[in-house]
């Protein structure tokens, strides 16, 4: 292991600016830094310079957008994620690496000319120590939603499949977060017969509590024009720890966590039917439901703990440095 220290964390405000304040630069010069690691690949922009100047790799994390959304959607965002698209170009030099958050995201990056013999696909871990499943006893006909209220997530896609569920005893669904579809999510969960709740944003601590509530998580996510998709979703990773099977869409990044037919189902994209059909059967199947719960708490454990994956970036580190 190279890194003696833990990694030095510097948040000054960069936006509306691609120059480097001479403060900044002395700031991070006196620390004698083996690499800088920015995450999302607007911020790799910002800091490439940086590491061109101090002559020291450069690593980037992707975690979604900044490899799926297409370069108009981009434009038409913040300073950012404008300027990230007019000088991405940098990121090519020889002396910068990318992590990828998942398979799916190493093949976007391919696609937007990154060299592929620079990517590096490293799982972001969760604290599977800290993580651990609640008692099935505990477990109500629950179908839980967290995340964004945004199309890519797919929030009405659960509410349509909802719909056809029928003769599932006290079943209750639950949506947390918050954004622009709210208005028109709420107005559509109306048309069905049974209470869909909103519980708006809520603390991390919160949520985790409230998916060791429930028996399922469904988050559908979608791919959209924009060319957003979901990167692999740390929701997902957190409800496998906690020992809950998903039901989602095979979008994106999702098959990487969520491995059909064992630790939860897959429907096709937008396939509203399926989706209820594999609701349908995990609420009402015990025997799937223990087996498919078990079967995610090993998997996260094999592919997503924290201290594993948090070696494997130090190896990575390891590897580039060794060779610079």
């Amino acid at each position: 292991m190279i890194l003696k220290k833990k990694p030095i964390q510097y948040q000054p405000s960069l936006k509306k600016s691609t120059s480097i304040h001479p403060k900044m630069t002395k700031w991070i010069k006196e620390k004698h830094p083996l690499l800088i690691h920015a995450h999302f690949g607007p911020d790799g922009v910002l800091a490439w310079p940086m590491a061109k100047k101090l002559n020291i790799p450069l690593f980037v994390t992707f975690h979604g957008y900044d490899a799926t959304a297409k370069d108009d959607s981009l434009l038409e965002g913040a300073f950012n994620s404008r300027n990230y698209v007019k000088n991405r170009r940098k990121l090519y030099n020889e002396n910068v690496y990318y992590i990828a958050i998942s398979k799916f995201i190493k093949g976007k990056l391919i696609q937007n000319g990154f060299p592929s013999e620079r990517i590096f696909v490293n799982y972001i871990g969760t604290d599977t120590k800290e993580l651990t499943p609640a008692s099935s006893l505990n477990k109500k006909n629950k179908i839980l939603f967290v995340g964004r209220l945004v199309e890519n997530k797919g929030c009405s896609y659960l509410i349509n499949a909802v719909k056809n569920l029928k003769q599932i005893e006290d079943l209750e669904v639950e949506v947390i977060g918050d954004g622009p579809l709210k208005k028109d999510l709420f107005a559509l969960s109306k048309t069905i017969s049974f209470n869909i709740q909103f519980s708006g944003p809520q603390p991390h601590k919160v949520v985790l509590e409230r998916m060791k509530e429930a028996k399922i998580l469904c988050v559908p996510s979608v791919e959209v024009e924009s060319g957003a998709s979901e990167g692999l979703g740390m929701v997902f990773v957190e409800a496998a720890a906690l020992g809950i099977p998903v039901v989602s869409f095979q979008t994106g990044g999702i098959p990487e966590i969520v491995q059909h037919g064992q630790t939860g189902y897959l429907a096709k994209p937008k396939d509203v039917n399926q989706l209820s059909t594999y609701l349908d059967l995990l609420l009402k199947d015990d025997s799937k439901w223990k087996e498919m719960s078990l079967e995610a708490r090993v998997f996260v454990e094999k592919f997503f703990d924290l201290s594993k994956q948090t070696q494997k970036l130090e190896n990575i580190y390891d590897v580039v440095l060794k060779n610079v």
